[in-house]
């Protein structure tokens, strides 16, 4: 064996190749973006590495380390949120203490402090952790209030910690005013504590009263704050720069827009201090008009921002409503005037909100794809050929190293593409977090002004609608769903794409953050750094060089000996070029604060900025790029973090979170049904309207549930939560499946209906029956949705349910065909034929066989076809020979009352075809075929039943029933026949004349013609005759079938069609031509050259069957008169005993063709007009059954010859003269009737007996037995 070696190279390049690999899919990308499996890269080193930089201000390391404290309390204020808001009561489910007497009191008590406890102890926590804050606030406060430090810079980012923190306290507050499960617990476990005498009472009497106050925590922090002085500057700063950063939209998630929002509110209330603070005189009243007097505040603008939010968030709001002088000033505040309609609020109008995103969405994809398909003409990223790595930049896949005018070239073409993804990925995610923000207040609004109830006024909600059904499932309109389906549609839709681009994305953030720090640090800070070093300024110089000290990345790993700026000194003449180079990797976040700090400092610090203007004389310009830098960095921090902000900025998990609604039901719920949930509230509204412009948005809202199972996991970190999410997913989905799978079969249903539905019948009937598209097919592809992580096949779950229906429509057919006659295998053939053709899931024959349980056995199909042939076909129908079709026969011998057929089915349109419109049409159409059963029918029976069905349907039905009726029912009968008619009958001879001969065939058989049983014994021949003409027309439909596979076969079976040959043509060249031009189609052949012996073998036995069929030379019609003939065998037949003369009978009436001369006599009989006559009553099955026996016994010359109707023809036909004295004559008979029905008789005798002789002749069997005999002896020469 040869082993192939490969170096480390050439695997790994091998390895690499594989990346490059593509892997189609070419499913139509309509799902969110799937998370399976999330992951981020975090650069928030937390402060963890604050004092590994040298600075030259303490104050910047102490800021830091409060910065890093505070940030710890944030997030474990955070878990106490989550918390309190997913709190639900553990009391309710404890058995409360009925009575005092109660035997188990004791172990009652006991078991609830038991199971309380943990969560009491919690409780506890929770409020020493607000003891601890508000300290903690107070601290900061006291702090940066010293008169000592009131002119001391303070940095942005401290000031929105503080902000933080006041948001923190409003969250709390909030939650534990509105959560009174929480104070249920509490007081169940203090009941129970105290019958036990294990409670502490003062630090069981602080928490109870610091759960029953409302706003304890805000009421709190008012006390101590009035113990600081000049707290309400501090308090105006943060207000102030909240709200710079909401005007200058200087967020990025909509958590940070709405914490902004409520620091206001709450900053406003906090500074409503009636009792004054210290410092202030007595009883000066603190009042917010008075500094926006002295220009302090601007709550003009404040009330402008708070309008927008009228009627959504009434917490907001109520910060201004419980100042103490509002009722004095309440005309300031436009925002707390009550407005609740969508007309008044526009920003609450969903459709107006689709109209501007959806513009926004069609630009900023414009610029997405723009940049996108730029990224894919010039390549891949570094490492792939192209880009920099290090200092040295790639060309090709050598490493070459530019000159520095080529260098600074690509530099700048690499920052500028930097720079252009940076600001096309900060537009997106300030995009989608404007979005997913309208789209929170929407349902913010929502839920504050539910809609009105039926007792109100409005019909579409009951009375008895619970709030949060008020709020989401009747309070939406159509219009509003549709818009909110699409936003949403817009917001995940867009996420994908970014996060797609990820790879193009990150690295162009990381380079444009690198490299404007860089610039910023390492030139333009160098101005600066020269101006204070030149007037020997320490404490400007020792700020600047610790920003570059923190941030500066330079060459050598040092700062450049040689740079003037350093040392004071001016530039030299041909200048100083400053090198930074590049690299594609951020900040820490230490390192990100620091320079955004001490930068900060510079332009807002008042001694810091006096000094570079003043004393330094530094130029604005100088001032104008530090703060573009403290601006536009304030987003490094997100976008550092690109994917983790991405999916903050698309979160809709509070769509479906509702513990709040859940809090006020008392446990009357444990959670509400999902008719009540917004996510499905809009899947099954999609669903329900079956609008094709928003069938490609319906896996949209399902993505909520992924939203929130994210959610509950990440952030409440709630396993209960995340459970409840996903029973409600696997009932949605369920539903959704279910839903989407009937109306997919519905459509295509009603699809193939319209297509197969007579298009002259739907131009006359003025019909449109064609269903609108409703890009189902795009809902089809989708092979790997994820919902809650789960890759789901939805093709293979819709396969499934439209199999199903499939099973159940076929079975639907069968059923209502089972419930009527033989006429109805016109509409079933129609409806199988409609699934067959248009659905193609599995195997449609598999289906089929399912269904009509003819997998192992005959098959419902065929048991029905036979239970009507034997019980209402063959004895309740006539055949019309001119018509060749059956028709119900009036005069019933089967009685159709007595037959117990399965109950029709009911009528369900989707299982029929499709629809209330095509099922009326397709009756319309059909309802002729319900009177008679033809040739159509017998198509429809033969494609139904198949070979194995007609052999079951001939063999154990038709041929067992000729049996039973031909040796045991029609023998008696004739039996009785022979008693009834006379011996011998001759021929009378012309002589007699019409009325004679008439009268001479009347009298012979008048103990025959009063026989009381010949109906019933020519019933049971029609039985035979309608089994023989069922199977004949049987085969003429199979012959035809097996006509079309072998023309259609017959180029795969080396069979030539004929061709036209010209007079200058030569026949051998042009067959030749034929044949190598069908020879590729020779399956035979080709599986002889190409394929295995097992394929050559199978290709064989294909030919053969497909060679070997009934119509080429097989009969089913002459297998069934042989047949026939072997039931014939009984002496009774053929005459018992011989002819007297050893040759044949003559007048004995010993032969059945005599026995049935005479009955087709009387069927030529009709007494009066009014009478029925043999016709009507049974058609032309008897004569087919008694020629088929004639023919059989060889009997058919001699019925010709001595037949008593042909006789009396021929005596009729030779005098009209005679014929008029004989109707005359006989007045009991119509004579002209009478000859007439006799000539149509033996018209229709001539046609059988042509149709039998081409399948057996009896001539033939006449001459194999020819005998010999001697010419008559005369008299006179006997005894010579």
């Amino acid at each position: 064996m040869t082993t192939v070696s490969y170096t480390v190279e050439e695997a790994l390049q091998n390895v690499d190749l594989l990346e490059e690999m593509p892997l189609p899919d070419e499913q139509p990308n309509i799902e969110p973006m799937p998370a399976s499996l999330t992951y981020s890269v975090n650069f928030d080193t937390r402060f963890e590495d604050r004092r590994a930089y040298v600075l030259g201000s303490a104050r910047y390391i102490e800021e830091a380390e409060m910065h890093a404290a505070m940030q710890k309390m944030l997030e474990q204020g955070e878990k106490y949120a989550v918390m309190l808001y997913t709190w639900r009561s553990c009391s309710r489910a404890i058995p409360a203490v009925k009575a005092n007497e109660q035997p188990n009191r004791t172990e009652i008590y006991e078991k609830t402090v038991e199971v309380l406890e943990p969560e009491i102890k919690k409780l506890h926590a929770f409020y020493h952790f607000t003891q601890q804050a508000v300290d903690e606030f107070m601290k900061q406060v006291s702090t940066l209030c010293h008169v000592n430090k009131k002119n001391d810079f303070v940095s942005e980012a401290y000031l929105l910690t503080l902000g933080r923190f006041m948001n923190m306290f409003a969250v709390l507050d909030a939650l534990k005013n509105i959560k009174a499960s929480v104070k249920n617990d509490y007081s169940a476990y203090r009941r129970a504590g105290q019958f036990l005498k294990r409670f502490q009472d003062q630090q069981g009497k602080a928490l109870s009263l610091f759960l029953a106050s409302h706003d304890q925590i805000t009421q709190e922090l008012k006390k101590k704050l009035r113990q600081v002085q000049n707290y309400e500057d501090l308090m105006l700063d943060i207000i102030n720069i909240c709200m710079i950063y909401y005007e200058e939209k200087r967020y990025l998630v909509p958590e940070d827009k709405h914490m902004l929002l409520k620091v206001i509110g709450f900053g406003l209330n906090i500074l409503d201090n009636p009792d004054g603070s210290l410092g202030k005189k007595e009883k000066e009243q603190m009042s917010i008009y008075k500094m926006e007097s002295k220009k302090k505040i601007d709550l003009k603008k404040i009330d402008k921002i708070f309008k927008e939010l009228q009627g959504m968030d009434r917490q907001k709001i109520s910060y201004i409503r419980k100042m103490s002088d509002f009722k004095e000033n309440e005309s300031k505040w436009t925002c707390t005037q009550k407005t609740s309609t969508v007309q008044e609020l526009p920003q609450y109008s969903l459709p107006y909100q689709l109209k501007i995103i959806k513009q926004q969405h069609i630009k900023f994809i414009s610029k997405l794809s723009l940049v996108s398909n730029r990224a894919v003409v010039a390549g891949p990223p570094a490492g792939s050929g192209t880009g920099f790595q290090g200092n040295v930049y790639i060309l090709t896949k050598r490493s070459v190293n530019p000159s520095e005018a080529n260098a600074d070239t690509n530099h700048k073409e690499k920052d500028a593409n930097s720079k252009e993804h940076y600001d096309l990925a900060l537009e997106g995610l300030k995009l989608l977090s404007r979005w997913t923000a309208t789209v929170m207040e929407v349902y913010s609004w929502k839920l504050v002004n539910p809609c009105d109830t039926e007792a109100q006024g409005n019909k579409s909600c009951p009375k008895d609608a619970e709030d949060y059904e008020r709020a989401t499932r009747y309070n939406y309109n159509s219009e509003e769903k549709f818009a909110l389906v699409e936003i949403i549609g817009m917001i995940k839709g867009l996420q994908v794409l970014m996060s797609r681009l990820e790879q193009l994305f990150r690295p162009s953030i990381c380079h444009h953050v690198y490299a404007a720090i860089q610039n910023f640090v390492q030139k333009d800070m160098r101005e600066p750094l020269r101006a204070a070093a030149k007037k020997k300024r320490m404490k400007l110089k020792i700020i600047i060089t610790s920003i570059m000290s923190t941030c500066a990345d330079y060459k050598n790993g040092e700062a450049p000996k040689d740079d003037p700026a350093f040392t004071g000194a001016k530039d030299p003449k041909q200048g100083y070029t400053v090198h930074v180079h590049r690299r594609s990797v951020g900040p820490s976040s230490t390192q990100l604060y620091y320079a955004r700090l001490m930068a900060e400092a510079l332009f807002k610090g008042t001694e810091e900025r006096a000094e570079l203007e003043k004393k330094l004389k530094v130029k604005q310009e100088v001032f104008d790029k530090i703060e573009n830098f403290v601006k536009k960095s304030v987003f490094y921090a997100k976008m550092l973090r690109f994917n983790e902000t991405l999916t903050e900025c698309c979160d809709l998990s509070q769509l479906w979170f509702r513990e709040y609604y859940l809090e006020l039901t008392m446990g009357k719920r444990i959670q509400f049904p999902i008719e009540m949930s917004l996510p499905w509230i809009l899947t099954d509204h999609v669903l329900e309207s079956r609008n094709p412009g928003m069938m490609e948005f319906v896996l949209q809202p399902l993505d909520l549930y992924s939203d929130s199972g994210h959610f509950a996991l990440t952030k409440f970190r709630k396993q209960f939560l995340y459970d409840e999410i996903e029973a409600e997913v696997n009932l949605c989905f369920d539903q959704f499946v279910f839903k989407i799978s009937e109306q997919i079969f519905d459509h295509y249903k009603c699809r193939a209906a319209a297509m197969i539905l007579d298009m002259q019948f739907q131009l006359e009937a003025n019909r449109k029956h064609h269903p609108r598209g409703n890009r189902y097919e795009t809902l089809l592809q989708q092979r790997h949705i994820q919902i809650l992580g789960r890759s789901i096949d939805l093709c293979r779950l819709i396969t499934q349910r439209v199999t199903q229906y499939l099973q159940q429509s076929i079975a639907y057919a069968i059923d209502k065909f089972e419930s009527t006659n033989l006429t109805g295998i016109i509409e079933l053939d129609h409806m199988i034929e409609l699934l067959s053709e248009y659905l193609h899931l599995d195997p449609f024959n598999n289906i089929l066989h399912e269904a009509n349980q003819s997998v192992n056995a005959m098959g419902r199909i065929t048991g029905h076809v036979i239970w009507e042939l034997n019980y209402d076909f063959l004895p309740n129908f006539n055949y019309n020979n001119s018509t060749e079709r059956f028709v119900k026969s009036e005069m019933l011998f089967s009685e159709e009352t007595k037959l117990k057929r399965e109950k029709a089915p009911k009528t369900e349109y989707i299982l029929a075809y499709g629809s209330k419109e095509l099922n009326r049409d397709f009756d319309m159409i059909l309802s002729p075929y319900s009177g008679f059963i033809g040739r159509d029918h017998f198509k429809s029976i033969v494609k139904l039943l198949g070979y194995s069905g007609i052999a079951w349907t001939v063999k154990e039905c038709v041929l067992e029933t000729c049996k039973s009726l031909i040796q045991n029912t029609i023998h008696l009968y004739l039996q009785n026949f022979k008693r009834v008619f006379p011996d011998s009958i001759r021929t009378p001879k012309l002589d007699y004349g019409t009325a004679g001969v008439f009268q001479f065939y009347q009298n012979h058989l008048r103990d025959f013609l009063s026989y009381q049983e010949k109906s019933a014994a020519i019933h049971y021949f029609r039985e035979v005759g309608n089994a023989l003409v069922f199977v004949m027309m049987l085969e003429r439909a199979l012959n035809q079938e097996e006509m079309y596979d072998m023309l259609q076969s017959a180029p795969f079976r080396r069979q030539l069609p004929k061709f036209h040959l010209k007079a200058d043509e030569n026949y051998q060249q042009k067959y030749k031509l034929m044949e190598r031009k069908y020879e590729n189609l020779d399956v035979v052949s080709l599986s002889q050259k190409y394929g295995t012996t097992d394929i050559h073998r199978a290709a064989e036995d294909g030919d053969i069957v497909s060679g070997e069929r009934l119509c080429c030379g097989l009969s089913l019609f002459g297998y069934m008169l042989r047949q026939m003939k072997s039931y014939l065998s009984d002496p009774i037949w053929r005459g018992e005993g011989g002819p007297p003369n050893g040759v044949m009978y003559i007048d004995k009436c010993a032969e059945f063709q005599r026995i049935w001369s005479g009955v087709q006599w009387f069927m030529c009989l009709r007494e009066g007009q009014g009478t029925k006559t043999a016709e009507d009553m049974f058609g032309d099955g008897p004569q087919f059954c008694a020629l088929a026996i004639i023919n059989l016994l060889g009997q058919e010359n001699r019925f010709n010859a001595f037949d008593f109707c042909n006789h009396f023809v021929k005596v009729a036909t030779r005098d009209k003269e005679d014929r008029k004295q004989a109707v005359e004559r006989v007045e009991q008979y119509n004579m002209n009737e009478f000859l007439q029905r006799i000539v149509r008789i033996q018209k229709l005798n001539t046609s059988i007996s042509n149709l039998l002789s081409r399948f057996h002749s009896s001539s033939a069997e006449d001459n194999a037995t020819v005998q010999n005999f001697a010419p008559p002896t005369h008299k006179n020469y006997q005894n010579i």
